[in-house]
């Protein structure tokens, strides 16, 4: 199921931020309650785009039962088949690849956690539900906007709205 992620110009970004990375990578990003769709307005999208991708491209892939590992294997090959393909689609239509999104030379299916932006209606990582550690930028205009975005799924099992602004 897709989980939005919405960030609005009024939000704390750090904490935004901390929590998106936490929200997707939980259980490697294989969990229905995984965050999978984030919607940036377009403000501060810039800001956040550099804080996320930092801390992903920060984390540490590796055997799940060390202390230091943030972010364990996928549960089948398949599954990471399935992820990498849906990044090079997506890239193929026009997203950006910032960070990630290979095979860990390992045994295992591991895969580097990514950051793709750009995505947009029409594409893998917008359109089909993604299970794998990925997270989706997607650019919103305004809060109109952003939740168009939002509900322009199929899947939908929750949404967040990171915001100070009622």
């Amino acid at each position: 199921m897709s989980i939005n992620f919405i960030v609005m110009p009024s939000a704390d970004l750090q904490e935004a931020v901390s929590t998106a990375v936490d929200a997707r990578m939980i259980n490697n990003g294989q969990s229905c309650i995984a965050a999978k769709r984030f919607i940036l307005h377009r403000d501060i999208a810039g800001e956040f785009t550099d804080a996320f991708v930092e801390r992903v491209g920060s984390l540490t892939v590796g055997d799940p039962m060390e202390e230091e590992t943030d972010v364990g294997p996928m549960a089948r090959e398949e599954f990471a088949d399935e992820l990498l393909e849906q990044i090079e689609r997506s890239v193929a239509r026009g997203a950006e690849l910032l960070v990630g999104g290979r095979r860990v030379e390992r045994e295992g299916y591991f895969v580097e956690p990514a950051v793709v932006t750009g995505v947009e209606p029409g594409m893998p990582l917008f359109d089909e539900e993604t299970f794998g550690p990925a997270g989706a930028l997607i650019q919103a205009d305004d809060i109109d906007h952003a939740i168009e975005l939002a509900n322009a799924t199929r899947f939908g099992l929750g949404a967040s709205a990171w915001t100070a602004d009622e």
